[in-house]
């Protein structure tokens, strides 16, 4: 167990141990976790958090992102180069993750169309972390222009890149990507949200699994 402002939280596994010159990281890699943890995971967790969180633990794909998710479906990915249909995709998701639009980068559930289209990309990691990356610089320039962020959309990117990073066998950036996404989580106040995210983004990223 971890202790999160007083209160304790279950450590979700599995973790990793990652060393180089000058670092040492234990840091979970939630695509790796098997039904049964996942599962052992959010029971865990929905008895410590309130229901605003609780209710993240299950990505469900909204009405109203419905539309954009059958246009991103509708893309030739089985008869184009993945690196055209790809960035075809990142263009139209780029394109309505504004303030207002179809994914208001405010809505902590905005990553389920995007975590979509990105595990199309499983078989071509290098295109996936590309686009994964352009969306965690999106989600960030956003910010910087006084934009409203859901810190479980940024934390999903931050996997994203992560799991992409992985399959790549670049250990160093993949920590650097875990670890991005539990400080972006850390920074808001809602009790147990990082530990959530990390059985959220265990359930969008099982491309691999499923």
């Amino acid at each position: 167990m971890i202790v999160d402002r007083g209160r304790p939280v279950p450590v979700v596994p599995p973790m990793t141990t990652d060393l180089d010159d000058e670092h040492v990281g234990v840091t979970p890699r939630p695509w790796q976790m098997t039904s049964e943890q996942v599962a052992s995971a959010e029971e865990a967790v929905r008895g410590l958090v309130g229901p605003d969180v609780a209710r993240l633990l299950r990505p469900v794909l909204r009405i109203e992102h419905a539309p954009l998710v059958e246009a991103l479906n509708r893309l030739a990915w089985d008869l184009e180069p993945m690196d055209v249909v790809a960035d075809r995709a990142m263009h139209i998701l780029l394109a309505a993750t504004v303030p207002g639009g179809v994914l208001d980068p405010v809505d902590d559930e905005i990553d389920v169309p995007w975590a979509g289209a990105l595990g199309r990309m499983v078989g071509a990691p290098l295109q996936g972390t590309k686009i994964a990356r352009q969306w965690f610089a999106h989600l960030e320039r956003s910010l910087w222009e006084g934009v409203l962020v859901s810190p479980v959309v940024q934390a999903t990117a931050a996997y994203c890149v992560a799991y992409f990073e992985d399959a790549v066998g670049h250990d160093y950036s993949r920590w650097r990507w875990v670890t991005t996404a539990g400080i972006v989580t850390d920074l808001d106040e809602r009790h147990g949200l990082g530990v959530t995210v990390v059985v959220r983004a265990a359930k969008l990223l099982s491309w691999g699994t499923t």
